[in-house]
């Protein structure tokens, strides 16, 4: 709680590390952390010091922090990016133009469109990238190479209880409009009429 870290974010890493399929994991802090961390016991976790400076340093220390990863990474492999975002971007980057051979994928997650030259780039970076999971649909991704899974379940997961009376009445938590969930208003306002009936 002290780095004020989305929960959500941490377990769907968390269950993306536990699935085994990764070789290796390297984390980068949220760019509003700019704390020791004296209290982390994570070799994975790449962190300068330098954010406790501040102003500029910040973001010199998430440049620095990529670079430490870039040169972490064995050649030609295969990198899978958690969202693409200004602390993700400066890797990819760093790989598309000194490391060509090495695989950049993307597992994009919770998007929403915005208009202004960050995001505009980190559209065209994803869209530009050999591989992607996307969690909804949405013509905004053009990866050929893409595949849409509605979430990540770790591998040991506590079975899910079956169910014998399927009962109409549900709860819905959140927001659903078109520029987060990637679906129409009108779609959603038909599916969830037929849902209540």
């Amino acid at each position: 709680m002290r780095y004020k870290l989305s929960i959500a974010a941490c377990n769907f890493s968390r269950n993306l590390i536990e699935g085994g399929v990764f070789d290796r994991f390297y984390s980068i802090m949220p760019t509003y952390v700019h704390s020791k961390m004296d209290d982390v016991d994570m070799p994975e976790l790449v962190y300068s010091p330098l954010r406790i400076k501040g102003g500029v340093w910040r973001m010199i220390a998430i440049l620095y922090e990529n670079f430490k990863i870039f040169n972490k990474l064995p050649k030609d492999c295969s990198v899978w990016m958690y969202n693409m975002t200004s602390l993700t971007l400066p890797l990819f980057l760093l790989l598309k133009w000194f490391r060509p051979h090495t695989k950049r994928n993307v597992i994009i997650l919770d998007y929403t469109p915005k208009n202004d030259w960050l995001s505009r780039l980190c559209r065209w970076a994803f869209n530009h990238a050999d591989g992607t999971i996307v969690l909804s649909p949405s013509p905004i991704f053009t990866v050929s190479n893409s595949a849409c899974l509605p979430g990540v379940t770790p591998k040991d997961a506590v079975d899910v209880p079956v169910q014998t009376v399927i009962n109409n009445e549900f709860l819905l938590s959140g927001v659903l409009n078109e520029r987060i969930s990637m679906i129409s208003n009108q779609w959603c306002w038909r599916h969830f009429l037929v849902c209540q009936s």
